[in-house]
């Protein structure tokens, strides 16, 4: 079996909307919503807590399988094998706070955040091999 992979343009435009973007928006939430000082608007008190604390989790989760999906043309078990390893990956660092064996503090919500995050990313990426693999047969 042959390795298909994308163009780079494909898998430039797809990083920007699916990996820098999640990445961008988690970054702005946790930087401005959690610390005052960066509050200009004074909105961080208006937000619900799982928005400021959760929410970034759920978008780094999403773009840490979106990045491992982006190379593969379609279903394969490569592409599998990397979205395999993002459940690992993410899961296993919120999980490995709770011995205190990787810096953190364990929060439940935060591995929701981070499942629901795979599971969407997962989704989409899936969603999208299936129409190029239609488009392309």
């Amino acid at each position: 079996m042959s390795l298909r992979v994308r163009s780079a343009r494909a898998v430039l435009r797809e990083g920007i909307v699916h990996v820098a973007l999640p990445v961008a928006v988690g970054v702005l939430i946790y930087a401005i919503f959690r610390y005052p000082a960066f509050d200009a608007l004074g909105v961080a008190d208006d937000l619900p807590a799982w928005v400021r604390y959760n929410l970034p989790d759920g978008l780094w989760a999403y773009a840490t399988i979106s990045i491992a999906s982006l190379p593969w043309r379609e279903n394969s078990p490569h592409l599998y094998l990397w979205m395999l390893l993002s459940f690992v990956v993410v899961l296993g660092y919120e999980l490995l706070q709770l011995p205190n064996l990787v810096p953190g503090v364990f929060d439940p919500m935060d591995v929701l955040a981070s499942v629901l995050g795979l599971a969407f990313g997962g989704v989409l990426a899936l969603r999208r091999r299936r129409r190029h693999e239609f488009d392309q047969g």
